[in-house]
């Protein structure tokens, strides 16, 4: 009796072994795949990323109020771009400049190919009114406090 159970249990032992050892053949198969998969996405990031490009338009749309030149020298850096990676970044750095203005209330920028498969910039804004007044009230133990906000963003254009 006590020899058959110790065969057992050694039987056992082996299952749980191969069982294991199957394991982490395929944890170790995935783990592979999983690197193989980054690098190659890692690789072909740097490939469009270096890809020569050249920017042939800059189009902003919304503009009614704003003055051109302020706008124009934001994005004329943009048009100097040589490579994608150059394209997204000064992109991203136009947007941020465009909304530190404080003249626009919303700024989108959309990258898009020409028929040459050239770059066009694509920027869509919605220009702040005029002037705008902003109200809270507040109420406490017998008392009641109103703030009133206001002011004229765009002026002078």
């Amino acid at each position: 009796m006590y020899q058959a159970r110790s065969e057992h249990e050694e039987a056992l032992a082996r299952n749980r072994d191969l069982k294991r050892d199957q394991m982490v053949r395929r944890l170790e198969k995935r783990r592979a795949k999983k690197l193989a998969l980054i690098q190659l996405e890692q690789d072909l990031e740097f490939q469009i990323a270096k890809k020569p490009a050249r920017v042939s338009h800059v189009h902003v749309d919304g503009i009614f109020n704003t003055k051109d030149h302020l706008v124009e020298g934001i994005i004329s850096q943009i048009l100097q771009a040589s490579n994608f990676e150059e394209v997204m970044m000064l992109t991203k750095t136009a947007h941020g400049r465009m909304k530190k203005l404080g003249c626009f209330a919303k700024v989108d920028a959309t990258i898009d190919t020409d028929d040459n498969g050239d770059f066009e910039i694509y920027f869509d804004v919605e220009e702040m009114p005029w002037t705008y007044v902003h109200g809270t009230t507040e109420t406490g133990d017998n008392e009641a406090l109103l703030f009133l906000r206001g002011g004229v963003p765009n002026i002078t254009g």
